[in-house]
């Protein structure tokens, strides 16, 4: 299975679940146009990565995290709070915080 939930135009939209080709979760929350805008993200080991909101990115690039928390692999937290961003040269925002 790759996706579980609700889809718009065949793409995942709304609630819903996306699975790595391993069968575990990749990502489940709510999805829009850029994907997922809040919920969690997985490792591919089924280790949490990130679970929070994202920014509804209406310009180039996809959504980016702006609150939440984020593990390592071993399942550990690196960072818990509000992320911080400025532009970067090519347009796409660069993380200024956390590092």
């Amino acid at each position: 299975m790759v996706y579980e939930g609700y889809t718009v135009l065949d793409k995942p939209h709304g609630l819903g679940t996306a699975y790595y080709p391993n069968g575990n979760k990749y990502k489940e929350g709510v999805f829009g146009i850029k994907g997922l805008i809040e919920g969690k993200e997985f490792y591919s080991n089924g280790q949490i990565k990130f679970e929070g909101t994202k920014l509804v990115n209406g310009g180039y690039g996809p959504n980016y995290p702006i609150r939440g928390n984020l593990y390592n692999e071993k399942g550990d937290l690196m960072f818990s709070g509000r992320f911080e961003y400025m532009k970067s040269g090519v347009g796409l925002p660069l993380m200024r915080y956390p590092r």
